[in-house]
């Protein structure tokens, strides 16, 4: 077995980034909503990945309100539940209008399976610095909810410019909001030193590896905010499971590390939203 590590130690992944629905842009990156049960059987099968946390392209090109509907529906499901499917909140337009209702969505949304809120400020246009989100901040934050957001979406006025800054001050004010980043659809982003920078001046903030190509990189960044700052997401379909799996397994990490990164770093994030 390619998963087996020794003689009885085997590691299983805890994928938080799988996307599904009608991808328009390309049309080859979609997974139809029937196929999605046969696909997280066939991971599970090839890939050892119990849980998968889903993510409907709906909520970026029809609506966050339509996505999030999607997913509620297809996580329900009970031969999805056996199969450790969760789900990807995305913001939706009528809290902006009533902010109030947002705490009770959430606790909502959590008791139907769902276990992250992505940001998408680029895409979906709003502000998510400190202050002009913090009323949805202040509540993420007293349920100890976490939150995903892709480089792609820190962008400034100038494309290739990241707000790491933003993300700083978020951590600062909102402690106990795990954010993780992930490094967006770039095959191999330039932004090693930014995450090193990161790790070392944050206690909250965990970075997502699918396209972590380098195995130095993966390993100085275990050196320098240890193995339990990282974790395991494909981005798929937009990059290959059996690389980014292979590549955790196969890395000169400890055996402890690839556990925390496969795993048992997000497992405990979710064990400690506090609804």
């Amino acid at each position: 077995m390619g998963n087996k590590i020794g003689s009885n130690i085997e590691i299983s992944f805890f994928d938080i980034s799988l996307w599904f629905g009608n991808n328009k842009i390309p049309d080859c990156y979609s997974t139809s909503i029937e196929n999605v049960k046969a696909l997280l059987s066939e991971r599970n099968k090839s890939f050892k990945i119990s849980n998968t946390v889903l993510s409907s392209f709906l909520s970026i090109y029809s609506s966050p309100e339509k996505g999030n509907e999607e997913t509620y529906k297809l996580i329900k499901n009970y031969e999805l539940n056996k199969l450790g499917a969760f789900g990807t909140l995305f913001m939706e337009k009528n809290f902006f209008i009533e902010p109030l209702e947002f705490g009770k969505w959430i606790e909502k949304m959590y008791t139907g399976g769902f276990r992250l809120f992505r940001l998408m400020p680029q895409t979906q246009k709003y502000p998510y610095d400190p202050d002009l989100f913090s009323q949805f901040y202040e509540v993420l934050n007293f349920y100890c909810f976490p939150v995903i957001i892709s480089i792609d979406e820190m962008n400034m006025s100038n494309e290739n410019y990241k707000n790491w800054t933003g993300i700083i001050e978020i951590t600062d004010s909102y402690e106990n909001i795990p954010i993780i980043i992930d490094g967006g659809l770039k095959a191999n982003p330039e932004i090693d030193n930014y995450l090193f920078s990161i790790l070392n001046n944050t206690d909250n903030v965990f970075i997502e590896i699918h396209n972590l190509a380098s195995p130095e990189l993966l390993e100085n960044l275990v050196k320098c905010g240890g193995s339990k700052r990282l974790v395991y997401g494909s981005c798929f379909p937009y990059f290959d499971t059996q690389t980014s799996t292979s590549f955790l397994k196969e890395s000169s990490l400890k055996i402890k590390d690839k556990l925390n990164i496969s795993s048992g770093n997000i497992k405990k994030i979710f064990d400690e939203i506090a609804i």
